[in-house]
């Protein structure tokens, strides 16, 4: 029986399609695994993930006072913020925009229960 080689196949989260272990991509396999290892959370990471937690948060809980509807606002507000501190600035124009709607949502409901 005649031996075969054939190259490892080897786990890729970011592709769409098997990658195998060949001579000519180790320096690249090795350097993705040492950029993975080396990740860790810096302090704008740690807001944008309290701002989006905390939105998420009052989004499931709007219906029981007008000031969850706020409390939606202000971390819409945050989310924004950490968007354009990201660098990513059409999710932090879409998070500016979805503060004025809750805003607006949130005067109204108010005025609502003065009636």
């Amino acid at each position: 029986a005649r031996s075969v080689l054939r190259p490892k196949r080897i786990a890729c989260r970011d592709c769409k399609r098997p990658t195998y272990q060949t001579p000519s991509n180790l320096p690249l396999l090795a350097a993705n695994a040492q950029n993975r290892s080396n990740m860790t959370l810096d302090a704008l990471t740690v807001f944008g993930l309290v701002a989006l937690s905390v939105m998420l948060l009052f989004y499931a809980y709007e219906d029981a006072s007008p000031w969850c509807i706020f409390g939606f606002a202000i971390a819409c507000a945050a989310a924004s913020a950490y968007g354009f501190l990201q660098g990513a600035w059409p999710f932090g124009a879409i998070e500016a925009i979805w503060t004025v709607v809750a805003l607006k949502r949130w005067q109204n409901r108010r005025l609502a229960g003065k009636s």
